[in-house]
């Protein structure tokens, strides 16, 4: 196809998305099913304009992935993270059968459903571990006062979960290739502990002292004002390369930050906790908010959420057409008619529940988290991942259908449903309130 082609179909596509948006808000569907379905529609099951092979592509496609960072501003979460965790036990759980100590290095954890071995049903939990709430935006937290605790809930845990699911990917690939290390205690300080602790550490300490030498330069010096987009881009992109370049998470460094600019603004105005520092419309008002020792802090954390916001729902865009092109209904396997609704009906609510343990969560909103677990760009990043390093051939098209029968079915029904849930909770929100 030539460049003019893909100029009018973008333009066409961004034009329609502009104008449906507020029609979309009002059905029970999301932007994601949209994306997906264009890329669907894009991909050899259809029209054939874009043709990719997903395993001979994995360099190619693991890249934009790992692009796909959130660098959403959290107040934290009870379970952010640990769902996580008790998703990938469940998952393990659902699947593996020991076959006895005395043959552990030969079957041990072999599955008597799945027929996969140890490593690969650990890779698998935590690939399908990640959530990805802004596939379906109106259960992702969109304000940093936002005091949902649903959105908390959700956002915090999608912040971490990438982060978190990391170190088991490693060990699922390290047990494929008989690479173990130590009896697991290299993989344990090194890649469970060192990578958790060192991202969070990097990303909190650099953002910190990026947002406060900035507020620095605009209250003392009237420096540093403007530019926004560059300045969330660089804190998002230097906390991930940093931590990388350390051998640490990226993902955790990048959620670290966003919490730690956050602490920052809490810190400046600590008794603050409605929106004051609306965006004004000259730039005369803006330079004197942004320097503000009351309100700078503030200013400085809606800006940068704003263009994160703008950068996301590129990514989305993105990320959703291109799974909806390499999507292929043959190669989804026998065995997602059962584990689909097993992970989906019980593990997460379940995980969920287990994690939200002793947290002042209302009932409600513990049942609506249990129930969003939206799988999406995470679980394809750790897929293709593995993919280049080192996950067996015969092993790819079974972890390749089982993730894209999830999150092809987390779409669907997650984004069908949010829209009527999420209207029906403010509504009885709202009641309870009066």
């Amino acid at each position: 196809m030539s460049s003019d082609f893909w100029y009018i179909t973008l333009g066409v596509l961004f034009a329609g998305i502009a104008f449906t948006g507020t029609l979309i808000d009002r059905l029970p569907f999301t932007t994601a099913m949209v994306y997906f379905g264009i890329g669907f529609l894009l991909g050899p099951q259809v029209f054939g304009v874009v043709r990719l092979d997903p395993v001979a592509s994995q360099a190619f496609l693991e890249a934009p992935l790992k692009s796909r960072l959130d660098f959403t501003l959290h107040r934290g979460s009870q379970a952010a993270g640990s769902s996580a965790r008790l998703q990938m036990a469940g998952n393990n759980l659902a699947g593996i059968w020991i076959d006895g100590p005395d043959r552990w290095p030969d079957y041990a954890g072999w599955s008597f459903l799945l027929r996969l071995p140890a490593g690969a049903t650990r890779l698998l939990g935590a690939i399908l571990a990640p959530t990805d709430p802004v596939l379906a935006s109106d259960v992702e937290l969109d304000s940093p006062f936002d005091r949902s605790r649903l959105r908390f809930g959700i956002t915090g845990e999608a912040g971490m979960n990438d982060g978190t699911a990391f170190p088991f990917a490693i060990l699922g690939l390290d047990l494929l290739r008989g690479t173990l290390e130590g009896g697991g205690w290299v993989w344990f300080v090194r890649d469970m502990i060192w990578l958790t602790v060192g991202g969070l550490a990097i990303g909190a300490i650099l953002s910190t002292l990026l947002a406060r030498y900035i507020l620095h330069l605009r209250g003392a010096h009237g420096e540093g004002f403007g530019r926004h987009d560059f300045l969330a881009l660089g804190m998002l992109l230097l906390t991930y390369g940093v931590a990388q370049l350390c051998h640490a998470s990226g993902f955790l460094a990048v959620f670290a930050a966003g919490y730690a600019l956050r602490r920052v603004e809490m810190n400046r105005n600590p008794d603050r906790h409605e929106n004051t520092a609306e965006l004004p419309v000259s730039v005369e008002k803006k330079k004197e908010l942004a320097a503000s020792p009351e309100k700078g802090a503030a200013y400085l954390t809606e800006a940068v959420l704003e263009l994160n916001e703008h950068f996301k729902r590129m990514a989305e865009l993105g990320m959703v057409i291109l799974f909806g092109i390499l999507f292929t209904p043959k190669s989804l396997p026998q065995e997602a008619l059962w584990l689909v609704p097993l992970l989906f009906l019980l593990i997460r609510p379940a995980s969920a529940e287990i994690g939200l343990w002793g947290a002042k969560v209302p009932r409600l909103d513990r049942r609506l988290i249990g129930w969003f677990g939206l799988r999406g760009i995470g679980s394809h990043y750790y897929l293709f991942y593995a993919f280049g390093h080192g996950l067996p051939a015969s092993l790819q098209p079974r972890l390749l259908g089982i993730t894209f029968a999830f999150v092809a079915c987390s779409i669907v029904l997650h984004g069908a449903s949010v829209t009527p849930l999420m209207r029906w909770f403010q509504a009885r929100r709202q009641d309870a309130e009066r």
